[in-house]
């Protein structure tokens, strides 16, 4: 939806603008498909818990990345190219690791609550007095 206010040039809402997506001719039926940020160790992560590269109809490169779907994300914070890449998993195993999570929820919460009381000296924790807020004077020029 197009909003318009009086003397403000038309515009979209963030949840309007166009959005990342795989585009329909490469969605199948029985796979989850996801597209996946380039960040160092993330693709390889994704490869071994068996998600797989989705690759363009009538690619003759089916060897290297050049025949994935690929998007550019922007420059990242070292001035590189960003990139993205739309991957798949079978359905069934994707699954299988929700249900895992799942399971897994709990003991990993309270682990990293207890963590995080004992790394953060000043952390509020039910039982314990909240630490002391310091308000800075703001001035408004």
């Amino acid at each position: 939806m197009v909003r318009k206010r009086e003397g403000r040039p038309a515009r979209k809402r963030m949840s309007e603008v166009v959005k990342l997506e795989i585009p329909s001719q490469y969605i199948e039926k029985g796979y989850v498909h996801r597209i996946v940020n380039d960040e160092p160790g993330r693709l390889d992560r994704f490869t071994e818990a068996g998600w797989e590269f989705i690759h363009r109809h009538n690619s003759q490169d089916h060897d290297g990345l050049g025949s994935v779907l690929d998007y550019f994300t922007g420059v990242t914070l070292t001035n590189q190219e960003g990139k993205s890449y739309a991957m798949r998993i079978k359905e069934d195993w994707y699954n299988e690791d929700q249900a895992a999570k799942q399971k897994e929820g709990p003991d990993l919460v309270d682990e990293s609550v207890r963590r995080g009381v004992e790394s953060v000296p000043h952390a509020y924790t039910p039982g314990q007095p909240a630490a002391e807020v310091v308000r800075s004077p703001v001035t408004i020029k």
